[in-house]
């Protein structure tokens, strides 16, 4: 069966967002505060790749509460042990420190060939990331919605092992994101490469959800291509020299000749 393409969810997600009331502030903000307090780690990853360090860090929380014994592929306890992961996704490692596995993890879902990084995209990267399980069984995803009123119940108790009055104690990573926007306000959406810890914001978009409710993103400029500038200015300087000369000559050959008085 094939996944659901970004496309297809994007509206969904923009709905979910705008709809979304988060329950259960204090353990959202504890939450936060102690992935805000681990910021330098995440950013030494995600600045090497291109991906917005707060999306690695609810990702982490997530997989492992935001503890680094804990691979970022599902959480356990591998690094430094020469042993591989045995859970989903099983073989991968080993790993001396939990930068590494981290690019791994990342690396291997191709999250570092992405650059704008909007609130649908993270939504469909968190989704990816942990499986469309949810969106089979029709539900929105604890993974992203839990501790909201997005979440209606429903989980996941192991790998492919489906409960339905089964009901998620984990914080998602859609709520937990909110609350940290709100602690860090340098957290933006937006457009992210390799070697940038921040995006360029030029615009606030207001979107409106069901029932009139209202939330807003950011925009982003892409980071000009400096390589072009520089052409085409050369360029615009070649046209404008080339101009000069023609009018010359053409002046040259259009105006009488002097001719002294007699």
């Amino acid at each position: 069966m094939a996944a659901p393409t970004f496309v297809q969810l994007s509206p969904r997600y923009t709905r979910f967002w705008a709809d979304m009331k988060v329950t259960g502030v204090a353990a959202l903000d504890s939450a936060g505060a102690k992935l805000i307090r681990s910021k330098a780690r995440y950013e030494k990853v995600g600045e090497a790749l291109g991906i917005p360090w707060w999306f690695i860090a609810i990702l982490h929380h997530r997989e492992s509460s935001g503890n680094f014994a804990g691979v970022l592929h599902n959480g356990e306890h591998i690094i430094g042990t020469g042993r591989k992961t045995r859970l989903v996704p099983a073989g991968r490692g080993p790993f001396t420190s939990w930068e590494e596995a981290a690019v791994d993890a990342l690396k291997m879902k191709g999250l570092h060939t992405i650059r704008e990084w909007s609130v649908e995209r993270v939504c469909y990267e968190a989704e990816r990331f942990n499986g469309f399980g949810y969106f089979w069984k029709g539900v929105p995803s604890a993974y992203l919605w839990s501790y909201s009123n997005i979440y209606i119940g429903g989980k996941y108790v192991a790998d492919g092992v489906w409960d339905g009055n089964a009901r998620d104690q984990q914080v998602g990573v859609m709520p937990l994101l909110k609350r940290m926007m709100a602690l860090d306000p340098s957290i933006k959406f937006g457009r992210f490469t390799p070697g940038s810890g921040s995006p360029e914001v030029i615009a606030t978009v207001v979107v409106v959800g069901t029932g009139g409710a209202v939330a807003t993103q950011q925009a982003t400029k892409p980071a000009p291509d400096w390589g072009t500038v520089v052409l085409i200015g050369f360029i615009t300087i070649a046209f404008a020299a080339v101009g000069i000369v023609l009018v010359r000559r053409w002046r040259g050959r259009t105006q009488p000749p002097i001719v002294a008085p007699p």
